[in-house]
């Protein structure tokens, strides 16, 4: 199994609510079109509230408070091995990558994405 994870955030002036509502009727499709058939899942992970460690108590005690994060979504990709992200980066050229980058001017802080080729460890339930 091969996940990617993409950290993503709005552009100025587009709302929270307005950037996961594009995402799911427009983005998600989009990605499901082109390359939906290659993942094995895909999830979006929208991120609502963030907490910090901001403070400590007299006890030493970590004290968490309501923080900026400034990523609106984690988009996860969950592929079958590192060979299928190739075949992905193959198709996302050409008229497909336009058709993309025209939905993301209307939400998405493309400046600011990040990609994150991730390993997975499964918990053990034994």
């Amino acid at each position: 199994m091969f996940v990617v994870r993409w950290l993503l955030r709005r552009k100025d002036g587009v709302t929270h609510e307005e950037f996961r509502e594009h995402f799911e009727r427009s983005h998600a499709p989009l990605a499901e079109k082109y390359i939906g058939h290659l993942m094995l899942d895909y999830r979006r992970i929208y991120i609502d509230q963030a907490f910090g460690r901001t403070a400590v108590d007299a006890a030493g005690e970590s004290i968490y408070s309501p923080i900026e994060m400034g990523w609106d979504l984690i988009s996860e990709w969950v592929l079958p091995d590192e060979q299928t992200m190739a075949k992905i980066q193959a198709i996302m050229t050409g008229d497909v990558i336009k058709e993309f980058h025209a939905c993301e001017e209307k939400f998405l802080d493309r400046e600011s994405q990040v990609m994150l080729r991730c390993s997975t460890v499964e918990r053990n339930r034994g």
